[in-house]
């Protein structure tokens, strides 16, 4: 979590290996120009993550905040919004199902089922 002062904002950062994310290529994908299958970038991935981030302007949706991407270095930072409840659901591998991240809370109630789906679908929306 980063805090800037002059906004008194929290934001959260992403930080990535160029060197790494070009390099990693466990999955094939097909060439929409050829049509052939060729190594997945994740550099490539995540640059266009960055492209789509920057048009989307929504309080239903992460904002990209800025790109630190310097010549000379290997990182790529992201700053993004800083999501203060974390996730919403975790997984839990002996009873193989989903439970909500919030304390002292075995499952979600319906009128908070109801909030999420609300704003599930209007960064959907949003998005389309």
């Amino acid at each position: 979590m980063v805090h800037v002062n002059e906004t008194h904002e929290d934001f959260a950062m992403k930080v990535y290996s160029k060197q790494i994310m070009a390099s990693k290529h466990d999955t094939l994908v097909k060439d929409p120009a050829t049509g052939k299958l060729k190594p997945k970038n994740y550099l490539e991935d995540i640059k266009r993550e960055i492209e789509i981030m920057k048009k989307l302007n929504s309080t239903s949706v992460v904002r990209l905040q800025e790109v630190i991407d310097a010549e000379n270095d290997d990182k790529l930072i992201l700053v993004i919004d800083f999501c203060a409840k974390g996730e919403v659901l975790n997984w839990d591998e002996n009873l193989n199902r989903f439970y909500p991240c919030l304390e002292m809370q075995d499952q979600f109630e319906e009128a908070q089922i109801r909030k999420f789906m609300r704003d599930l679908i209007e960064g959907l929306d949003h998005l389309h």
